[in-house]
């Protein structure tokens, strides 16, 4: 009977161990993508939240959850269903919600480790949800966010979730107006201006840090400068010639950089290069050879003449000589 019981015993604890170790596993990798980084006050953040699925089985997926701290450490989550529905906030919008690779249905799911998740409606296959969302600055604070994104699944009391974390700046949008009160952390002024085939690129850090790497790219002569750094109020100004005749539009892209930040500021300017004025230039060019030419005659010829003179005072005895002959010769004539 001992044994009977026994072996009932180690038999249940085998039973046990396969459910727990062969029952059917999943997980989820929950990633944000463009919601990291500086955005401007005013702008509509185009961002997602993705899920992979990387199991086969069936997934009870529920809602996402995104709980934004503000600079002033209050918080707000804003609950987005599968049917696009949002609750708790106004500054976010659901562009879409789409699946890959995945068959929605009816059936039991589980989570790791063995826990099921209880029957309900879900997601069958390896693939991916993606929710495409907006984000309305407009109705934010200026300062640094946080973004915790949890992706609830499961049927209840056999929840599960999965999390991914974001954090994030909003600054002042730069003012045209120049009013002080606009301040922009990361900010290039750019000015760009033409002189026949000559360009002019003015550019002056006005944001509040340094730039590690500052260059000029122009396409349609695939010109970039060599890289330079330009600290905060620092102004360079740089020259560059183009060849090419006529009336046309340069493109001029300046990008700044550093650890923090990547800026690109664009300008055009026409340039009115005509062939005559080549010609007028050449032209110009050898009438200044030839002016300089004279000059230098010119300035040497009072050094010639003193030389010459010079020379005279050396021999004046000869001269002498010469003129007392000639009245000699004259005297003796009958």
């Amino acid at each position: 009977m001992k044994n009977s019981n026994a072996f009932a015993i180690v038999m249940t604890t085998l039973l046990l161990a396969l459910v727990i170790f062969t029952s059917p596993t999943y997980g989820i990798n929950l990633s944000a993508l463009n919601l990291a980084g500086i955005h401007t006050k005013s702008s509509m953040v185009n961002f997602a939240v993705q899920a992979m699925i990387e199991t086969p089985e069936h997934v009870p997926v529920n809602y996402l959850n995104i709980t934004f701290i503000f600079p002033d450490a209050s918080t707000k989550t804003c609950q987005i269903m599968l049917n696009s529905s949002i609750y708790g906030c106004d500054f976010i919008y659901v562009n879409s919600i789409k699946t890959s690779n995945l068959s929605y249905g009816y059936g039991y799911g589980y989570a790791n480790q063995g826990f099921d998740l209880g029957y309900g409606y879900g997601y069958f296959g390896q693939g991916s949800i993606l929710f495409d969302l907006t984000l309305d600055t407009n109705k934010l604070d200026v300062g640094n966010y946080n973004a915790n994104i949890i992706l609830y699944t499961g049927i209840h009391p056999k929840e599960k979730s999965f999390s991914t974390s974001q954090a994030f700046s909003i600054v002042q949008q730069a003012s045209s107006s120049g009013s002080s009160g606009s301040v922009i952390r990361h900010s290039l002024s750019v000015d760009v201006s033409a002189v026949k085939n000559t360009i002019s690129i003015r550019i002056k850090n006005s944001g509040l840090e340094d730039m590690d790497r500052v260059y000029v790219y122009i396409p349609q002569t695939n010109y970039t400068s060599e890289p330079f750094e330009l600290k905060v109020g620092e102004e360079v100004i740089l020259n560059y010639t183009v060849e090419n005749h006529g009336t046309y539009v340069i493109d001029v892209h300046v990008i700044g950089e550093n650890e923090n930040a990547r800026i690109t500021r664009q300008k055009s300017v026409e340039i009115i290069f005509a062939e005559d004025e080549t010609i007028e230039a050449s032209q110009q060019e050898q009438q200044q050879e030839i002016e300089k030419t004279e000059s230098k005659e010119l300035q040497s010829q009072p050094i010639t003449g003193l030389v010459m003179l010079t020379q005279l005072t050396k021999y004046w005895y000869l001269g002498l000589i010469v003129i007392a002959g000639i009245l000699l010769f004259a005297f003796r004539r009958p």
